[in-house]
This record gives C-alpha cells, structure tokens and sequence, in this order.
C-alpha cells in the first residue's frame, strides 16, 4: 500500500509538473497582421453620356493601431505621383492614357482623408456601349501590372409589378 501511495504521489507531482510547465511555456501573443503587399482597388465608373471619366485607384492598407487612424493619413492608401502609369483600351484601336489628378473634384469629409482626392481621369465623348474596356495598371516601383476589363452596361428600367405594403408595429 505504501508502495502504490508512493507512485501515485510522484505521478501527481509529475502531472501537475507538466501542467504548469505548459501553461508558462505557452504563447498568448498573436501576430494578426500579415506581411505587406501591394493590393490595387479600383472604383469608377466610365459613362457614355459623360465625356470626362474618372477612377479612384487606391491600394489596400493594413497596419499597427485602429484603423480609423491609418485611414486618416491618405499616404496609407494612395499611390505616389510617379508610380502608376493607367490607360484603358477600348479594343478598338484606341488606347487612353489616364491623368492623376489631385483634388479636382472636393470629397466629403468623413473616415477617411477628405483633404486629398486622388482620381485618374480621361475623356472621350464617344464611349462605345458594344466594346470591351481594358484598365492597365502598372505599379513602376513595384513592376507590377494590373489589369481588369469590362463592358459598358446597357440601358436599364427599374419596374414594380406588385404593390408592397409595409406595416411597422410598436409594442
């Protein structure tokens, strides 16, 4: 009995050692953040009863402290004057090279910066509705390109078949 009370004891020991070696010896830290790199986003709208077009072409962004902090500072997510060249081609024949413009159309204020409105602009009076647009993106530092296509959206009609009725209560 002494014997068996004996191995029971160093056993218990033994466990309760390896527990505490593995609460102490574990990691709470976790790194969310990944590596950087470059991801382009791409908003716009290219409108054939418009003759001037613009696109908003930022870089995704992610970073130590809140986010609405680094969405404050515009250099976290606006590319430098001289590291996107951007045309589009419409298949064609014809190939527009888009121009950085810097605060040519004012930005409400909010989240993000409002003080700087980086666009990309071009014109053309003759947006062709059967075409296929081609956006071309290259990152000059980076010697990356990006590219995207699409067509022109046809002419659309919103229509309501049923009448819906709405009915809020309060308790």
């Amino acid at each position: 009995m002494y014997i068996k009370l004996f191995i029971m004891s160093k056993l218990s020991i033994g466990v309760i050692l390896l527990m505490a070696i593995g609460f102490f010896s574990c990691e709470t830290d976790i790194d969310v953040n990944a590596e950087p790199t470059d991801i382009t986003v791409v908003y716009g709208l290219i409108d054939p009863a418009d003759t001037i077009h613009y696109l908003k072409i930022n870089k995704a962004f992610l970073g130590e402290g809140s986010a609405l902090d680094l969405a404050a500072n515009s250099s976290n997510y606006t590319y430098t004057d001289d590291e996107l060249n951007v045309s589009i081609d419409d298949g064609n024949g014809n190939n527009y090279t888009l121009i950085r413009v810097t605060n040519e159309i004012s930005k409400e204020t909010g989240i993000f910066d409002s003080l700087t409105n980086v666009l990309y602009k071009f014109t053309e009076a003759n947006i062709n509705r059967n075409s296929t647009y081609t956006l071309t993106i290259v990152n000059t530092k980076l010697n990356k390109e990006v590219t995207a296509e699409t067509k022109i959206v046809g002419n659309t009609s919103v229509s309501v078949k049923n009448k819906i009725r709405l009915c809020i209560s309060t308790y």
